[in-house]
C-alpha cells in the first residue's frame, strides 16, 4: 500500500518538475547560446583580429541583455498558460491514481460500509474490457460510474469524504490549486478570458497567493513563478 502511494507522489514532483522545466525553457536554450557564443568569442580574441565587427562580443552582450531583461518573455505567454494546462492534468491525474489504490485498498480490507453497499450496472461489453475480472478494477469503476472529475476540487473533496472520511483543507495551498484548475477551463475552452464565471467560480477560494485580484482582468495570463 504504502509503496503504491510513494511511487503516485514520486510520479506527481516529478511531472511537475518536468512542466516547471518547460515554463524556463527560453532561459535554457539563452544559457546554451550564450555559452556558445562566449567560447566562440574566446577563441576569437586570441586571434589577431582588426574588425571588431568580426568578433562575438556585440552578440554575446545583446543575448545577455535579452537574458537579463527578459525580453523574450512575452513571446512565450502561450506556453506559461499551457504550462498550467499540463499542472493541473498531472495533478487530477496523480490523485485519480490516489484515490483509485485507496478503493481498491479498502475493497481488500473489507473496512468501508459505503463500499460494500456501492451498486454498479455493467454491460457485457464492458465486462469483456475487464476480461470478466474486477479484481484491482473496483476504484476505477467507482470514479467513472460517479462520474467524479479530479480536475475540480468540489468533486475531489466529495468524493474522498465520501469514501475515506477525509476532509480537504480549505488552505492557501487548496485555494491555489482551485484558481489553477478554474484558469485551466478559460484557458483551454475560452481562449484565457477572465470573465463572469471564473469570478464566481473562484471568489470563495481565498486566501491565496495566486491570481488574488481578477476585478480588473480581462485575459488570465501566469508567469512562471505562479506556475
Amino acid at each position: 500500500m504504502e509503496d503504491s502511494f510513494i511511487q503516485i507522489e514520486t510520479t506527481l514532483k516529478q511531472n511537475i518538475e518536468d512542466v516547471k522545466k518547460l515554463a524556463g525553457f527560453d532561459n535554457v536554450i539563452l544559457d546554451f547560446s550564450i555559452s556558445a557564443i562566449r567560447d566562440l568569442q574566446g577563441k576569437l580574441s586570441k586571434i589577431d583580429i582588426n574588425n571588431p565587427n568580426l568578433m562575438a562580443s556585440t552578440t554575446l552582450t545583446m543575448l545577455e541583455n535579452i537574458r537579463s531583461n527578459k525580453s523574450l518573455r512575452p513571446q512565450y505567454e502561450t506556453i506559461f498558460n499551457q504550462c498550467v494546462v499540463l499542472q493541473v492534468s498531472v495533478f487530477a491525474s496523480s490523485v485519480g491514481d490516489l484515490f483509485r489504490s485507496a478503493i481498491d485498498i479498502l475493497i481488500d480490507t473489507g473496512k468501508s460500509n459505503e463500499l460494500k453497499d456501492e451498486e454498479f450496472k455493467l454491460s457485457v461489453r464492458e465486462l469483456e474490457e475487464f476480461e470478466y475480472r474486477l479484481d484491482g478494477r473496483i476504484g476505477q469503476l467507482v470514479a467513472e460510474k460517479n462520474d467524479i472529475s479530479f480536475q475540480d476540487m468540489k468533486s475531489i473533496n466529495r468524493a474522498f469524504r465520501k469514501y475515506f472520511s477525509v476532509s480537504i483543507p480549505k488552505d492557501e495551498i487548496t485555494n491555489n490549486i482551485i484558481i489553477a484548475q478554474a484558469a485551466r477551463n478559460v484557458i483551454v475552452h475560452d481562449a484565457a478570458a477572465c470573465n463572469d464565471r471564473l469570478r464566481k467560480q473562484v471568489s470563495g477560494a481565498i486566501p491565496r497567493d495566486i491570481k488574488s485580484n481578477l476585478s480588473d482582468i480581462q485575459r488570465i495570463q501566469f508567469d512562471p513563478n505562479e506556475i
